[in-house]
């Protein structure tokens, strides 16, 4: 059956692994078309920062860590009355951290995110070095702040992400590709996906390097 076939398909005619009782039967009813569920999530974010980030101090700590967990109620997602089927909660830790090098245009920007749902769970650590090309004009507004950062990630089990990022301004432009390195790799050659990203910062990092700091997801 084509996919087109199957969308245009009456939803009444779709059938149910819950209508098998050795035989398909029809009259086992499936729960309907629509079903609504409270879902219930929370989680905390702690931001330390000190120093200066400009080409000529360049000693700034900047530290970004959380902890989220989604939900937490564990709703009941099954379409059939009679069945139950809970949602298991998802627990989320990350941080990243800014760590200038004195009297350098340098900083390490080292990151880590670690999701877990029921058995599933995904492990990426990694770090960028990134190079102030330009400080911000404290008096005009002619010269803009910029950077560029080159670095990695790695996805335990599956994949190494080679990283490259290009700031301007409030302006920041990203390129990663997947490489697999899981069993996975036999059909795929080691081949991944290609990402990349356009993002807006506010403030701009730029603007007043001793009091704002640049955080990567």
């Amino acid at each position: 059956m084509r996919l087109v076939e199957f969308l245009e398909m009456p939803f009444n005619n779709l059938q149910w692994t819950g209508q098998y009782n050795g035989d398909y039967d029809a009259n086992i009813p499936y729960g309907g078309e629509n079903k609504s569920f409270a879902d219930f999530g929370s989680g905390l974010q702690w931001t330390y920062t000190n120093g200066e980030m400009n080409s000529g101090t360049n000693n700034q700590l900047s530290v970004n860590a959380g902890i989220a967990a989604f939900h937490v109620n564990q709703p009941n997602i099954s379409f059939f009355s009679t069945a139950k089927e809970n949602l298991p909660v998802k627990l989320v830790f990350h941080g990243n951290a800014q760590i200038g090098l004195s009297n350098s245009k340098y900083l390490i920007v080292p990151s880590f995110l670690y999701i877990q749902q029921g058995t599933s769970k995904d492990i990426i650590a990694g770090g960028l070095l990134r190079l102030k090309l330009q400080d911000e004009s404290k008096y005009t507004s002619f010269v803009k702040g910029s950077a560029l950062s080159l670095g990695a990630e790695y996805r335990v089990g599956d994949a190494i992400i080679p990283q490259v990022e290009l700031e301007f301004e409030k302006y920041a432009i990203g390129v990663n590709y997947d490489v697999n390195t899981s069993d996975l790799s036999v059909a795929s050659s080691g081949r991944g996906g290609l990402e990349i990203s356009l993002r807006f910062i506010n403030p701009n990092p730029f603007a007043s390097s001793s009091k704002m700091s640049r955080f990567f997801n």
